[in-house]
């Protein structure tokens, strides 16, 4: 009987002490993994994507493969806890977290609006004021990009006596903005390896928020999962979605 005893505890201590060592070496995996990275950081005192040169891009985007970024309960989150973790600066992981923190204060703000058709205005657009129209906001930045010279709210009382004080509905998205813009529908063909760039065209993507709600921007990073926009209604913030959430997409190439 004792040594059925003996026996049967001395499994246990050797399967306990099986599961710590794994424990263990795949804590050392993931640390060694992290510490093999070539280090990432950047000088820029400010980062602001679409101020950034080449090399600070492609800092950046390499950065962002590293980050794990996990949907939880249609929110965000960045499962690292600090840059070390993946051996970027935390300046590099901080600017990261100001985007997340971004995207999601955006899409808890588009609940506020509950339309039972989807449109492309954010919830923190309390109809029916034309001005905070995000599709208008988009298009006048790209008119901007190519020099016109045709107002915000010129492009806004257009899109308002056309498609109503609500908002563009996706549908009508690539019409919207091909009226002040020459271009191309690329929403079944939106590029997996895409950075921004000051010179030549621009991509304008509609996102979708969850919820029947939509957001417009100006792409500036993808890879094919993850995707950066620039916010072109909130002061050009940065704002992450996923290469899915992208519903509609047109590359301006011009202003009409």
């Amino acid at each position: 009987m004792k040594t059925k005893k003996f026996k049967i505890v001395s499994f246990i201590n050797v399967f306990l002490i099986v599961i710590l060592v794994s424990f263990i070496g795949c804590q050392k995996e993931d640390k060694d993994i992290g510490n093999e990275l070539p280090f990432l950081s950047i000088e820029s005192s400010d980062i602001n994507f679409s101020n950034l040169s080449n090399d600070e891009l492609k800092t950046v985007s390499l950065a962002l493969k590293r980050i794990n970024i996990v949907t939880k309960h249609g929110f965000y989150k960045i499962k690292q806890k600090s840059g070390s973790e993946i051996n970027i600066s935390e300046k590099l992981f901080d600017y990261f977290n100001s985007i997340i923190y971004n995207s999601n204060h955006l899409i808890k703000s588009s609940k506020k609006i509950n339309l039972s058709i989807p449109r492309l205005k954010s919830g923190s657009e309390a109809p029916p004021i034309p001005e905070t129209d995000c599709v208008a906001h988009s298009i006048s930045a790209s008119m901007i990009h190519f020099g016109g010279s045709v107002s915000f709210e010129t492009i806004s009382s257009y899109l308002v006596s056309t498609y109503g004080s609500e908002g563009v509905r996706a549908e009508n998205y690539v019409e919207a903005a091909s009226h002040f813009l020459t271009g191309n529908d690329i929403s079944g063909s939106v590029p997996t390896s895409y950075n921004y760039s000051s010179q030549g065209s621009q991509i304008l993507i509609a996102v979708n928020l969850g919820g029947g709600k939509g957001h417009s921007g100006t792409l500036l990073y993808t890879d094919g999962y993850s995707c950066l926009y620039r916010d072109d209604q909130n002061g050009g913030d940065t704002q992450y979605c996923e290469y899915a959430s992208i519903v509609k997409a047109f590359a301006a190439t011009n202003m009409r």
